[in-house]
């Protein structure tokens, strides 16, 4: 399923997507496209006049759904070296046969590593990475260059790594709790975006909706050092399981790991679910730290559950012959709906 994200600016707008021919009216679109080159246009009005549009005509590369990594991690760093070169050095994972490119101030290079000679200023970088052929992750970084005033560093770099995991108040409907994992060497920054138009940069915030509903919610960390500028983003991914759970999230209240006080969910030591791809038959294995019951729900990429059902022995094979192509969220949860733990699969 591709998600065609919208970035438009403007007052008063209203948008006309043409996705091979097929017309769509929504702001973000989420289409389910075959492997290949799409054409795709964008036309964005503003008060009902037409203000600008932006097209691929069959430049838009679909690769492979089934070959999806979750291990794929984008990451580098730069340096200046005493003769004014930076490096762009890639320290990527991947989880498959690798690729990237990299694109920098406008330009494309397809290096696994990169040495450039540049001015003075600040660039604008992204390494975007392939997994066995798909894309899987990318990283940005704001890169300054002062060579004039004897601005070289060292290759110690710059290193950050979103990551929070949410999970229910045993206690109190409605209440969430976050824990916030996340790491980077350099000065730290924090923005979190609570899904209902409400930011906050403190690392442990605490939140209260408006209004209970269905929230995703997305957390920047950014990191500067002497060499560079760099950010990386986390959205709350088992979200897709409680809203599918029809869950309401009223309040959310971010802490440190070394916290006291807080009843959590049960752990899942381990969750197991193989093949991935998914072929006809699935097989899900999941270990806890206490003997209970367990359940487990299989989401598609819209929030819709496909397959439900119990845990036996923590082990069950069931038949997914019938499963369309696409991502899939394999979700355990405890007697109460609570979710344990959450891995994302293809077929």
């Amino acid at each position: 399923v591709t998600h065609f994200i919208n970035t438009s600016t403007g007052t008063n707008l209203s948008y006309n997507w043409n996705i091979d021919g097929t017309s769509y009216t929504s702001t973000d679109p989420v289409v389910s496209l075959s492997s290949g080159y799409h054409t795709v246009f964008l036309s964005t009005y503003t008060n009902g006049q037409l203000c600008d549009s932006i097209g691929y005509t069959n430049n838009y590369l679909v690769n492979s759904c089934t070959t999806y990594s979750t291990a794929c991690q984008a990451s580098f760093y730069t340096y200046t070296d005493s003769m004014c070169m930076t490096h762009f050095i890639n320290t990527s994972t991947y989880g498959g046969v690798p690729s990237s490119h990299w694109y920098i101030n406008g330009v494309y290079y397809y290096n696994p590593n990169l040495i450039l000679s540049l001015a003075d200023g600040n660039y604008p970088a992204y390494i975007i990475n392939y997994s066995n052929g798909a894309f899987c992750d990318s990283s940005f970084q704001n890169v300054d260059i002062n060579c004039a005033n004897g601005g070289t560093t060292t290759p110690t770099g710059c290193h950050v790594n979103s990551s929070f995991y949410i999970f229910a108040d045993s206690l109190n409907t409605g209440n969430y709790f976050a824990y916030n994992f996340s790491s980077g060497t350099g000065s730290l920054s924090y923005l979190w975006n609570f899904g209902d138009g409400t930011s906050s940069t403190q690392q442990y915030p605490f939140h209260q909706y408006a209004v209970p509903g269905q929230y995703i919610i997305c957390l920047t960390v950014t990191g500067t050092d002497s060499s560079a500028t760099c950010s990386d983003t986390y959205c709350d991914s088992s979200s897709v399981h409680r809203i599918a759970a029809g869950f309401q999230m009223s309040q959310i209240n971010v802490k440190p790991m070394s916290v006291t006080g807080i009843k959590q969910v049960e752990n899942v030591i381990g969750l197991k679910a193989f093949p991935n791809p998914i072929a006809d038959e699935l097989t899900i294995e999941a270990t806890t730290s206490n003997d209970q019951k367990l359940n487990y729900i299989l989401v598609d990429a819209l929030g819709r559950a496909i397959l439900t059902g119990n845990l036996n022995d923590a082990k069950v094979t069931i038949n997914t012959s019938n499963l369309e192509k696409g991502f899939y969220s394999l979700s355990v949860t405890n007697e109460k709906g609570n979710s344990l733990k959450t891995i994302k699969l293809a077929k």
